[in-house]
């Protein structure tokens, strides 16, 4: 369709920080593009400017408040959208915001909640499969895959 939605991008609060909240973006951005949607939207807490300052590096502005919107506290929520994902400009500012999460998260180290130990988790592309992979240790629960120019969506795999 003409407007792409994000519902929700969440990340296990020990988790944050580590950029797995961006890639996730990234990936439902890409996804957007491919399917040939004009604008991508969303809604995030009025109170979560941490989120709303991603949202607004990849390009998406306030438009608007949705009251009472969430239902656990009725905590109002900002409506973002982008302008045209489609545009060479969106593109062009898109290609160098990848480029630069891939230079900054090549690797990301996390500490693991179960056992303590250090975790990493390994971002890179790979240019015989043009996909980009996190492949993460087998003790940790989930394998994520953002194939860039294919029509099906990014996967979460539990393990």
């Amino acid at each position: 369709g003409d407007e792409a939605h994000i519902t929700e991008i969440a990340v296990r609060e020990g988790l944050r920080g580590n950029g797995i909240g961006e890639l996730l973006l990234i990936g439902s951005l890409r996804e957007a593009v491919e399917y040939g949607s004009k604008v991508m939207t969303l809604e995030a807490r009025i109170s979560n400017f941490i989120a709303q300052r991603l949202y607004e590096k990849y390009g998406f502005k306030n438009v608007g408040t949705r009251k009472a919107y969430y239902s656990d506290n009725r905590e109002d929520a900002v409506i973002m959208t982008t302008n045209p994902i489609q545009s060479k400009e969106y593109q062009s500012m898109f290609r160098d915001l990848q480029g630069t999460y891939l230079t900054k998260w090549g690797e990301i180290r996390f500490k693991s909640n179960t056992t303590g130990s250090t975790q990493i988790l390994k971002c890179y592309y790979h240019h015989s499969f043009q996909q980009v992979l996190m492949q993460i240790p087998l003790n940790c629960k989930m394998l994520i895959v953002l194939p860039p120019h294919s029509k099906s969506p990014y996967h979460l795999f539990l393990r």
